[in-house]
């Protein structure tokens, strides 16, 4: 989903194990996120037919499916200029990657 995430394969996630709760969402191996899949036909899958083990418990088991992690981020900038860091923009973003379990 992520751009650098080279269209790596994803898998279906739930949120969580309760039906009716959410429907199914997408997880990426590489960048470890979950994303809102695209079609409108996912809309109708509740996630807790797959759960929130299903990704996590097939990569363990096939290992040798779990890709690299992408190092590459993206640096915002304007007119080609790094955003400083003092940015308030640039700080709320630093503080939400603080508290990011990656």
């Amino acid at each position: 989903p992520r751009v650098f995430c080279s269209g790596q394969c994803v898998l279906p996630v739930g949120q969580s194990d309760v039906l009716r709760v959410g429907t199914v969402k997408i997880f990426c191996p590489m960048c470890w996120d979950v994303y809102v899949p695209k079609s409108r036909h996912h809309s109708t899958l509740d996630g807790a037919y797959w759960g929130t083990t299903f990704p996590h418990l097939f990569l363990h088991t096939y290992q040798n499916l779990v890709p690299q992690r992408n190092p590459d981020r993206y640096i915002p900038r304007i007119y080609g200029f790094k955003i400083h860091n003092s940015a308030a923009q640039v700080q709320q973003n630093l503080a939400g990657m603080n508290t990011d379990h990656r």
